[in-house]
């Protein structure tokens, strides 16, 4: 409608700004430190001490940022003042517009502990190509068949046993991918390395979450997506084994459920997003970082 159509003419031009404004800002003469910013969703203080322990000993972490989102709990002082003296509480940030000192951020999930190894090898990968996001949870994406997206179906057939096909609606697919195998195109922001500029105050970000639904899973790949149609280049994988926190086997198979859940009900918006930011196809990457080699 008309409405629509001058939304997407003003993200148009919010995404030309930012490609002559943002881009050229960045180069390869980074920082060799990096800020750890822990995303809170899961209204458990003791998930967020953890991860601050963990990730604070790492070497190479300058500071610990917490996105503090638990409603009605103030931050307790073993967080607020922790022993490392790199953990800063953040309160209300806007779509993790907080400013950090370093320029690389790892976001990383409340309930995700990675190794200090881990994060190091995922900084030194996007050190190469500080452009775009370095990422541990890829998805790929495929065209729906015209006679399935006809009939608001969609079906990605699955390559190896690894795969986990998961059928869709629209005229795009999903698939959560092994990313020891197969080509991804996108990754959540559920742990990722980018560039701090990224995250600063962008009408094209802030224009496009408006457009989504509050509790839309979109909203977990249109980090990655927004880069990609600026750049034009797709994320960078790292193979990673993060510690997932549980507080039993029950709430494992929840969440693992709960999460293809997320990305079958990612794959019905996923085709409206690409239709708001006017991205005809999204580049595919073939390399995972494993170690110290590529496959």
């Amino acid at each position: 409608d008309k409405m629509m159509k001058m939304k997407k003419d003003m993200l148009r031009n919010f995404a030309v700004e930012e490609q002559r404004d943002i881009l050229p800002m960045i180069d390869l003469n980074v920082d060799d430190r990096f800020t750890v910013r822990i995303v809170t969703s899961h209204d458990r203080v003791d998930l967020v001490q953890n991860s601050i322990d963990s990730h604070a000993l790492c070497e190479k972490v300058s500071e610990v940022q917490v996105d503090w989102k638990i409603g009605g709990i103030e931050p307790p002082y073993s967080i607020a003042k922790h022993i490392s003296g790199k953990a800063n509480v953040i309160r209300n940030s806007q779509d993790f517009s907080s400013a950090t000192a370093t320029d690389a951020v790892i976001l990383v999930a409340d309930d995700l502990i990675f190794t200090c190894e881990e994060l190091g090898r995922a900084f030194s990968v996007w050190k190469e190509v500080p452009d775009r996001v370095v990422g541990f949870f890829p998805l790929r994406h495929a065209k729906a068949s015209w006679e399935k997206a006809q009939n608001g179906e969609g079906w990605l057939p699955a390559w190896n046993s690894h795969s986990k096909p998961i059928n869709t609606h629209g005229t795009w697919d999903l698939e959560i991918v092994n990313i020891n195998t197969y080509p991804y195109s996108i990754v959540t922001n559920r742990a990722l390395v980018l560039h701090q500029i990224y995250l600063k105050e962008s009408p094209l970000m802030r224009e496009t979450l408006q457009l989504l639904p509050t509790n839309s899973p979109c909203r977990e790949i249109v980090l990655s997506l927004r880069i990609t149609k600026l750049t034009l280049k797709p994320p960078v994988v790292v193979s990673a084994h993060p510690l997932e926190l549980r507080s039993s086997s029950t709430t494992f198979y929840r969440d693992e459920r709960l999460r293809e859940e997320k990305i079958f009900e990612s794959s019905a918006c996923f085709s409206n997003l690409m239709n708001i930011l006017e991205l005809e196809n999204v580049p595919l990457e073939n390399i995972t970082y494993m170690g110290n080699d590529l496959i």
